[in-house]
């Protein structure tokens, strides 16, 4: 929270100058105090409005990006739980292991993957992630 406080403040006092140099272009190019206003205020808006656009459609995209992980997430582990489920009503101990053994494994490479899209490192020999 505190860096969205700091980048918060930095596009307040950023935008804040750009709006003061362009009243003082506007100035010396000889407008009235009153276009002065409108056009700053609109040059800020513009700017402004951009700024947000832009920022609204990266969350959107990380958004739908984090949407299709956890689909893709949800499918696969899923679908191996089914199989260990389902793994009680097979033939005999061996074939009900391999589908246990099968469906452990499609898990863990579905969450190595998953940790791979996320940069994060899967240490099977730390306890504590």
């Amino acid at each position: 929270m505190r860096s969205s406080v700091i980048r918060a403040v930095m596009f307040g006092v950023v935008l804040g100058l750009l709006g003061a140099v362009w009243s003082v272009a506007l100035h010396a190019h000889g407008f009235s105090y009153v276009e002065e206003i409108w056009m700053e205020h609109l040059f800020t808006g513009t700017v402004a409005g951009g700024l947000v656009f832009f920022y609204m459609e990266e969350r959107r995209l990380r958004t739908s990006n984090r949407m299709e992980e956890l689909a893709f997430l949800n499918h696969h582990i899923r679908n191996a739980l089914t199989a260990i489920n389902l793994s009680r009503y097979a033939d005999d101990d061996s074939m009900r292991l391999q589908i246990v053994a099968d469906a452990s494994l499609r898990i863990e490479n579905t969450l190595r993957k998953m940790s791979e899209q996320e940069h994060v490192a899967l240490d099977p020999s730390s306890p504590h992630e």
